[in-house]
């Protein structure tokens, strides 16, 4: 039952002023249920939150499998991205474009794209640092 709002259930609509395209009444059906009236002021009367304050970024790690972790300062920590790799057959095909960036040549044949630990592709140590089989000195 609807509460007392000074009309009955259903509301039968007239359309005012007369409709020349010859409307004819209509019947709408208002659902009241859910609706409270307090007899005060404007006040907040139940307070829930639903997500996370604003944060600021404290932290970027990237996991073996080559997914980009990040962390904030209201304790959410995110997948933002995952690093993409690319192997060729003739890696000696390569071309040297200079500052150890490499490109795609016929010689090397097409790159096979993949993640981290997936196939063939090895995984990722973060924050590991290679030795250098080469003699800076000599």
């Amino acid at each position: 039952t609807a509460p007392d709002t000074g009309f009955q259930m259903p509301l039968t609509v007239k359309p005012t002023p007369p409709n020349p395209n010859g409307l004819a009444d209509y019947t709408v059906q208002i659902k009241l249920d859910g609706v409270s009236q307090y007899g005060k002021a404007f006040a907040v009367s139940n307070l829930s939150q639903d997500g996370y304050t604003a944060g600021e970024l404290t932290g970027i790690s990237i996991e073996n499998n080559g997914t980009v972790m990040t962390r904030y300062s209201n304790g959410v920590t995110r997948a933002e991205g995952q690093v993409a790799l690319a192997s060729f057959r003739n890696t000696q095909g390569l071309a040297s474009v200079g500052n150890n960036n490499w490109v795609e040549t016929f010689q090397s044949g097409q790159p096979v794209l993949g993640t981290p630990t997936e196939g063939k592709f090895g995984g990722l140590r973060s924050g590991a640092l290679e030795d250098s089989n080469v003699d800076l000195t000599a």
